[in-house]
């Protein structure tokens, strides 16, 4: 038996459009090696999504492309959207190159020749099996950040945050662009030019898995990892509704906390980043028109999402705005106010225009500081503790000069 099976687990496995004989062969595998439980068998290539039904999610798929190959195709790239973490396996009597490679291209990790021979059936899902750890994926936590309108200071707090989840708490952090173009994260980061951003990737999720998301993934030197937004006013990018779930579920599975910079306001798009969010966060600052459009926005969110998903984050709050500030925006919002962020214009106004990074005396830095730990804290296990997190928060961001 395989060291990579232990402890009792096996792997889901389903096959779809298996000719009689290689079904017969995968039936005498589960029953000999108890390493893979077969969860769900589709005779025939499902044609819409009513017919994909399985007890439990797959850790692994094994298609036919002998029957229909155009048919196999178009399942797994659809078992793709619908569950990114599968391992797809094709199976066929031929080993003709191009078939092999249009197999590779649609999204299979590996193709059986047949008759099925099961010891390298194992050796495939063993593989697998290594991979995953043996256990199902991990969920890290989505977060979106939506501001009640321009100007609330929503993309520098994500920043800031993702920025301290890694250097101070060593967490798989990615940062997420969502505005339609021209976004802010890539100036704020220094990034420069990326020919790929997350609109791309809406507009792939028929293909979507790691080796997709890296080529789009831009690395910032802190660690942290960054999907941009479309650097022009180019055209727009058109994607089926159901993508941005797709992959905001699938790159839950590569890292801890996925941060979402979105444009202001409720839109489709931003509705449905918050339908896939853990935590939803609702970034207002303390002036009337702030205060009364975040009253709109909240009443909104919470008809689609209950009362206990969004969160209100009060930025630039300080006692030199009145009672407005400290007193009377929680009654405005008939809620409580779930983080307030000091008012530190000209701190952050040295950050953004000097590259300078915020100083570990600073109100803000504090804050965002106890923010992060939280959310870390909020995750299973003991926290770890970052490579550089020794050298205290002085370093803890650095912002390269803005362009202005």
């Amino acid at each position: 038996m395989d060291g990579d099976f232990r402890d009792g687990k096996y792997l889901s496995l389903a096959t779809l459009g298996l000719d009689v004989p290689s079904l017969a062969q995968i039936r005498l595998f589960v029953n000999s090696f108890p390493v893979a439980r077969l969860g769900a068998e589709f005779p025939q290539y499902p044609d819409d999504d009513r017919e994909l039904r399985f007890s439990e999610p797959p850790d692994a798929c094994v298609i036919d492309f002998d029957r229909d190959p155009e048919g196999a195709i178009r399942v797994v790239q659809r078992i793709h959207e619908l569950f990114p973490s599968a391992a797809l396996l094709a199976t066929s009597w031929g080993a003709d190159p191009n078939s092999i490679v249009r197999a590779m291209q649609c999204g299979c990790r590996d193709y059986l020749l047949k008759p099925l021979d099961q010891h390298i059936l194992l050796q495939a899902l063993s593989r697998l099996a290594r991979e995953q750890g043996n256990t199902r994926p991990k969920r890290g936590q989505i977060l979106s950040f939506i501001g009640v309108k321009g100007g609330c200071g929503t993309t520098l707090l994500a920043v800031h945050l993702a920025e301290f989840l890694v250097k101070l708490h060593g967490r798989a952090t990615l940062l997420v662009d969502h505005h339609p173009r021209d976004g802010d994260l890539a100036l704020y980061l220094d990034l420069g030019k990326h020919p790929y951003h997350f609109r791309d990737l809406l507009e792939n999720t028929h293909r979507l898995d790691a080796h997709l998301v890296e080529g789009f993934v831009v690395r910032h030197s802190s660690g942290l990892d960054v999907l941009t937004a479309p650097g022009n006013f180019g055209p727009d990018h058109h994607f089926y509704p159901e993508a941005v779930e797709h992959a905001l579920e699938f790159l839950r599975t590569r890292y801890e906390f996925v941060l979402v910079d979105c444009p202001p306001g409720l839109n489709l798009e931003n509705m449905l980043v918050a339908k896939a969010s853990d935590h939803l966060y609702l970034v207002a600052t303390p002036e009337l028109p702030a205060l009364r459009r975040a009253a709109k926005c909240l009443q909104e969110l919470r008809r689609h999402f209950g009362d206990d998903r969004p969160r209100v984050v009060i930025n630039r709050d300080s006692t030199n705005h009145g009672p407005l500030a400290t007193d009377q925006a929680a009654k405005l919002l008939a809620t409580k106010i779930d983080w307030r962020i000091p008012n530190q214009y000209y701190e952050v106004m040295r950050t953004l225009n000097l590259g300078a990074p915020l100083r570990s005396s600073a109100e803000i830095t504090r804050s965002l500081a106890r923010w992060a730990a939280i959310l870390s804290q909020d995750r299973p296990g003991t926290a770890r503790k970052a490579k550089n997190a020794g050298r205290g928060q002085d370093d803890v961001l650095n912002l390269p000069a803005a362009v202005i």
